[in-house]
């Protein structure tokens, strides 16, 4: 596992961002979903969209679409043929494993998400995937919110 620090921000008063590495992308909402750009490429952009009716998460960049959807314990998605299994995200927690070994290590920010391990066959969509589950992480903080723990998390997510 590497150990490059990938920081997925939402805040309010930052403007939204995904820091690789130190190098920072600018992630911008439009009325279909989020785009991340690369400064020093302007074709590399990726889009994340997030439907809180459905619990589902699209990432897409480079011709690549990746599709998550959370219901499910482990919840099981789909990167270039190889499956990857990410255990519920309880007490901010991130773990994706595929075949068993860590791939992604992390946990929920105030702000986001901060993956502090991850392993180079997910560089292709590391951005989205980090800023995807920040999405996720805030509309599961916001129905906690609203409606009470109780009925805020999708079945199967407890972890239990």
């Amino acid at each position: 596992m590497r150990g490059v620090v990938v920081v997925a921000k939402l805040g309010w008063f930052d403007r939204a961002s995904v820091v690789v590495d130190g190098n920072r992308y600018p992630a911008r909402r439009d009325r279909e979903a989020w785009s991340i750009s690369n400064p020093a490429d302007t074709e590399d952009v990726g889009r994340v969209t997030y439907e809180n009716d459905v619990y589902r998460l699209t990432l897409e960049r480079g011709g690549e679409t990746v599709k998550v959807d959370f219901p499910g314990d482990p919840v099981i998605f789909t990167v270039r043929r190889e499956s990857y299994e990410m255990r519920p995200m309880d007490l901010g927690d991130i773990r994706i494993d595929r075949l068993g070994m860590p791939v992604v290590r992390g946990r929920s920010t105030a702000s986001g998400v901060r993956f502090d391990l991850h392993l180079p066959e997910l560089d292709t969509i590391i951005r989205e995937l980090a800023l995807g589950l920040a999405l996720y992480s805030e509309a599961l903080s916001r129905e906690h919110r609203i409606r009470g723990p109780a009925t805020s998390i999708p079945p199967g997510m407890t972890g239990r």
